[in-house]
């Protein structure tokens, strides 16, 4: 079963608002020399060990054996749509290695385009063959959606031809009915007026 992760800081889940379910955070201690650990979602929990406990357990991944330190509640990873999946986080000073690529979010008051040039310029001054590319978490998530929306903008344009030729053959059935009808029309027309000439005498 093919199963994804996520390298993250301490902190990271107060920062994401992903609420522990059992177990704890990754520290400062977390780092290359010491025991290598995880935290696993609900669903990984589950899916893995039934109703037992996974803080403890010990899992064998391409990485070598990790411990599960912590647990926490189930989150959306890669589309608002997706449904819930076995994942996994791993501590950053443990896993990080040079060429690594990786993502920093930052909240901002304000603009938080404002504070893009000043996080430019302090990435370039760490590493100067760094890419830097700044995404809002806004667009981020738009990104995301980007298939539903294209399907909800095909689903209008067919609802809307539809419409069109619904009102099309509308007109064509009554201009037809209409057509087929004519003569009848002229006659009683022409009997009212008469009619009304016989009145008035």
């Amino acid at each position: 079963m093919l199963l994804h992760r996520a390298t993250v800081a301490p902190g990271y889940f107060d920062f994401m608002g992903i609420r522990m379910s059992a177990g704890r955070d990754f520290t400062e201690r977390d780092e290359a020399s010491a025991q290598t650990v995880m935290i696993v979602n609900e669903t990984f929990a589950r899916h893995f060990f039934g109703d037992s406990p996974a803080v403890g357990r010990t899992v064998h991944t391409g990485g070598g054996l990790l411990t599960i330190v912590g647990e926490v509640k189930d989150s959306k990873y890669d589309s608002p749509m997706e449904l819930p999946q076995p994942y996994f986080y791993v501590p950053f000073r443990q896993w990080f290695a040079r060429g690594l690529n990786f993502s920093v979010m930052i909240k901002t008051r304000g603009d938080p385009m404002a504070v893009i040039p000043d996080l430019r310029r302090e990435a370039l001054a760490l590493n100067q063959d760094a890419f830097f590319r700044s995404v809002p978490f806004e667009d981020a998530v738009g990104f995301s959606l980007y298939p539903q929306r294209v399907a909800a903008i095909l689903l209008s344009a067919t609802a809307i031809l539809c419409l069109v030729l619904a009102a099309l053959g509308l007109y064509s059935v009554m201009s037809y009915a209409i057509s087929q009808r004519t003569q009848e029309f002229g006659v009683r027309i022409a009997w009212e007026r008469v009619g009304s000439r016989f009145c008035n005498w």
